[in-house]
């Protein structure tokens, strides 16, 4: 798989509407860091990568360009994941909210999912 985050920092960027600089002082890197991220000279350090997601209100995995077919299949198992865990009669209140919030994260847009739900 290709990794494509430095356009995608480069398009996300420019749907909010932030320049390289604005980018880079919330982030406390150069100017230059972003703009080599976005030309695809070198990638953003990994512990940068959740708030870069978070300050383009993206998530991590449409930052890295994960595919859309990958992403709706973790949430098809994710549901199902839930849908078993929701259905025990000693059902675990804690995993149920973690899978509810990955959910949230994740996978809201991933129509496939929410069909066994229909």
């Amino acid at each position: 798989m290709k990794l494509t985050i430095g356009e995608n920092i480069r398009n996300f960027r420019k749907k909010n509407n932030l320049t390289q600089e604005e980018l880079a002082d919330r982030l406390g890197v150069t100017y230059q860091s972003v703009s080599r991220w976005e030309n695809g000279a070198t990638y953003p350090d990994l512990e940068l990568l959740p708030a870069i997601s978070e300050l383009l209100s993206v998530t991590v995995d449409e930052l890295l360009g994960m595919p859309q077919i990958e992403k709706e299949k973790r949430a098809i198992e994710t549901f199902d994941e839930l849908r078993r865990e929701c259905m025990k009669r000693d059902y675990d209140a804690e995993k149920i909210v973690t899978l509810l919030r990955d959910i949230r994260r994740n996978y809201l847009d991933s129509d496939s999912a929410w069909r066994p739900w229909s």
